[in-house]
């Protein structure tokens, strides 16, 4: 907004007018078609309303007092983050009271407003836009007596980019709104997901100057199964946790490489119980910080059935070896039998060589279903382990 002749500023950042510039030959044009401030030159008139030039009266005097006081209250309104259509309606009814102007509206849209001929020649438009974005227009309507001047056109322009600047605030405070609520409920669903997953998850701040990894966070399963509440967790490093792996060479987590690794490991409970974990261990940039994420899954009672089926996959292994040796030792009598009925003769000779003959056939059948097992615990061995 204008600095007045007793230097009263309205609006902030607004640059200071040089005294006895010369009245505006522009009414009812866009901003774009107004000359530059201190490049205005009277023409004597434009659009059909008379530019004046006289030496301001102090009645005038007194009137541009009122808008520059219209004009401050604008600014604090804007400053106090006041609702932008309230704000509007209150600064309208101030400066056309201080003004002393016919009518003063705000029409709203991103189109400019058709212009009005004849009676409404003396209609000053001023547009309300900011970045390129027109937010709408404020149409100031004056009688047919009136005549505008260089300072009274600039500085209802400036109310006009003060306006604008309500709306812009409007919309940053809005858009920093939705920001916040969207960053929140995703720091909801992540904090839900962190805490209710079944894994234990720890991350730690891994250092250059090597010192021992830094817990920066960890859920509540890990707290449960390392007996331990968060703040114990960030005092302690991985290796001193109640975790023994069978790794060999330096424990993962004492290793530069990034990995991932992944290996079991044996959880010690206070209680004396133990938990198989597996592991899965990696380092990455978080934030430009290196960090390392350790990540715990339950897999006792996996293990136990993987060690239950090897050992039930060897008593089968052992039982038909055992059923092998035990077909042999069939076979061998059961060809005695056949050789001494044939040589012996008599009425009974050939029954009994039918029959032996019938067991070597269950134990060929036998053999056969050897074979296929043997298949199917190889398959076993191969796939299920």
């Amino acid at each position: 907004m204008p600095t007045s002749d007793h230097g009263t500023t309205v609006g902030e950042g607004v640059a200071e007018r040089a005294e006895g510039e010369g009245p505006v030959d522009t009414v009812g044009l866009a901003a774009t078609d107004r000359p530059e401030p201190g490049n205005r030159k009277a023409s004597g008139g434009h659009g059909g309303v008379p530019v004046a030039t006289p030496t301001p009266s102090f009645a005038e005097m007194q009137r541009r007092e009122a808008l520059l006081s219209a004009g401050r209250v604008l600014s604090r309104s804007i400053a106090r983050g006041e609702e932008v259509a309230l704000l509007i309606d209150q600064a309208l009814i101030r400066l056309r009271d201080a003004g002393g102007y016919r009518s003063i509206i705000f029409v709203p849209g991103e189109d400019e407003p058709v212009r009005k001929t004849g009676a409404e020649t003396g209609t000053g438009y001023f547009p309300v836009e900011v970045n390129g974005h027109r937010h709408g227009t404020i149409i100031v309507s004056v009688d047919s007596s009136h005549r505008w001047d260089a300072w009274e056109v600039e500085f209802l322009e400036e109310c006009a980019d003060d306006v604008a600047l309500a709306f812009h605030l409007q919309h940053l405070e809005r858009v920093r709104q939705e920001t916040l609520l969207r960053l929140v409920e995703s720091e909801e669903r992540f904090r839900q997901v962190f805490h209710q997953t079944n894994d234990a998850i720890l991350l730690y701040d891994v250092s250059d100057e090597g010192r021992p990894p830094r817990c920066l966070e960890a859920n509540e399963q890990a707290c449960r199964w390392f007996d331990s509440s968060l703040e114990e967790l960030r005092r302690r490093s991985p290796g001193e946790l109640p975790l023994s792996c069978t790794v060999p060479g330096p424990a993962p987590w004492d290793r530069p490489e990034p990995g991932p690794y992944r290996f079991d490991a044996q959880i010690r409970r206070q209680d004396g119980g133990t938990m198989t974990v597996a592991i899965s261990l990696h380092r990455f940039k978080l934030l430009g910080q290196m960090v390392m994420l350790l990540v715990a899954r339950d897999v006792s009672e996996e293990r136990r059935l993987e060690h239950e089926q090897a050992a039930s996959l060897e008593q089968i292994q052992q039982n038909m070896e055992q059923f092998q040796i035990l077909n042999d030792q069939i076979r061998n009598p059961v060809q005695v039998i056949i050789g001494l009925a044939d040589l012996e003769g008599g009425e009974f000779s050939h029954q009994i060589i039918l029959q032996a003959r019938e067991i070597d056939q269950i134990v060929r059948q036998l053999d056969i279903g050897w074979l296929e097992s043997a298949k199917v615990s190889s398959y076993l061995r191969r796939y299920a382990i």
